[in-house]
């Protein structure tokens, strides 16, 4: 179980990152990743529901990475943005057809749907990410390590999520 560590930054300061692949942690990686994210409104419960609404503005953050791991975190982000989708259509779905489309049983389902999606992030969190929310960056960290290290370049407190 991996919890992230995340350091929060200004949105309009450019982050220093340690000489290390932010997924497997080697020194000196040879490439970046990049991931762009969408300004979310703070209620995590808000933002998977509306998987397939359109988003805030959109920031893009570039890390050190091995080129493996930065595709290996692409296809993971693509995955799993494929699977919420396809859930919270499944719950809607089951609510249809199982539940008559009784509303409350419905959207009691798909509310623990989401609720336990969200719990699977928290507790298995990916190796790094982001959050962007109005003027402020979150990286997400698996490893402590290397989030007190982003931190200490960036003058940050590391805080665990």
């Amino acid at each position: 179980m991996a919890m992230s560590h995340d350091v929060e930054l200004p949105r309009d300061r450019a982050p220093v990152f340690p000489d290390r692949c932010v997924i497997c942690h080697r020194d000196r990686p040879r490439g970046s990743v990049s991931i762009r994210e969408s300004e979310k409104s703070g209620w995590v419960l808000l933002h998977l529901l509306t998987v397939f609404a359109p988003r805030g503005k959109k920031e893009t953050i570039t890390a050190p990475a091995c080129e493996p791991c930065g595709r290996s975190l692409k296809r993971w982000r693509l995955v799993r943005h494929i699977f919420e989708g396809a859930v919270v259509v499944a719950a809607l779905l089951i609510g249809r057809m199982v539940l008559e489309w009784n509303y409350w049983a419905s959207l009691g389902l798909v509310v623990g749907v989401v609720i336990a999606m969200a719990l699977i992030e928290v507790l298995w969190a990916p190796p790094f990410g982001a959050t962007v929310s109005g003027d402020s960056v979150s990286y997400e960290f698996a490893r402590e390590d290397l989030a007190k290290l982003f931190a200490d370049l960036n003058e940050a407190e590391v805080a665990v999520d």
